[in-house]
């Protein structure tokens, strides 16, 4: 029996990424369905000071970037900020776009969008990049530029506004495993103890 983790995040989150990561390597290893949820910043900055939303709290942004980019390299993946943090909502939109177009598409877009921004640099805020790594994932970018331009997906990231909303959910990352909520980049041994918790509940619930 699986249990569902819904990672509520967006692109230019560096702790997203890092807890996406975590999650497919859970994934990897137990009954966990990764769903991802996407909720765009309320105001996204410009800027390289804008980085500064990433920061632990309490901690200098230049130690919770070093923490970031060990736990990145733990998971075998790298992490480099380009000089300030891209707007992701057209990037949200696309991959949502994609989702409707079938798991393979969506999963292949996803990855690129994280791996544009925290390896490449890419500025996905842009309509040309985002069609470039979408026609790259082997979406189709003709429907796609349609989308974008009719505003169709501005709608999804709404309706997940007003979902994180009615969870208490305002920052990015958040999970929704099984009845619990963590917010923040989680470490993997807390990930995967409030899994086990989630799935001794499920268990025991079909049981009953």
């Amino acid at each position: 029996m699986a249990v569902s983790a819904f990672l509520y995040g967006h692109y230019a989150c560096p702790h997203t990424y890092v807890t996406q990561g975590r999650l497919d390597l859970l994934a990897s290893e137990a009954p966990v369905a990764v769903a991802w949820r996407p909720l765009p910043p309320e105001d996204p900055e410009p800027g390289a000071a804008a980085w500064s939303a990433a920061a632990d709290e309490g901690v200098p942004l230049a130690e919770t970037i070093q923490a970031l980019r060990r736990d990145a390299a733990a998971l075998g993946l790298t992490l480099s900020l380009p000089e300030a943090p891209p707007d992701p909502r057209l990037a949200l939109q696309a991959a949502e776009f994609a989702r409707d177009c079938g798991p393979a598409e969506f999963a292949r877009l996803h990855r690129a969008f994280f791996r544009a921004v925290f390896v490449d640099g890419g500025d996905i805020g842009r309509r040309d990049v985002v069609l470039g790594l979408a026609e790259t994932a082997g979406v189709d970018t003709e429907g796609l530029g349609a989308a974008l331009d009719d505003g169709r997906y501005e709608r999804t990231l709404g309706e997940v506004e007003a979902e994180a909303a009615r969870y208490g959910i305002d920052a990015t990352p958040t999970i929704l495993l099984g009845r619990y909520k963590l917010v923040g980049a989680a470490p993997l041994d807390v990930l995967g103890s409030t899994l086990e918790r989630a799935l001794e509940e499920a268990r025991g619930a079909a049981d009953r």
